[in-house]
């Protein structure tokens, strides 16, 4: 069985209810789930900052001595 995760956000005049009808009416889904976060500003606010924690920890994970800094588009990615 393989799994899709997929993440919908949905403006103010989307009816969420319409739309997991709709995805569950598709051949082959099993189960749809729906959760509603309460806002939906805090939720983008989370995952932003869970974004950088990771972004952060791929950075100190980077070995700064095989980069060939004289590459002029290593250059302009590293500014």
């Amino acid at each position: 069985m393989t799994q899709i995760v997929a993440t919908l956000t949905l403006d103010e005049n989307a009816n969420p209810s319409l739309i997991q009808e709709l995805l569950e009416n598709m051949k082959g889904v099993i189960e749809v789930t729906l959760n509603k976060p309460t806002h939906v500003s805090d939720l983008k606010k989370e995952e932003t900052e869970e974004w950088i924690s990771k972004l952060h920890k791929l950075q100190k994970e980077i070995d700064r001595s095989v980069i060939d800094m004289d590459d002029e588009r290593t250059r302009y990615i590293m500014r």
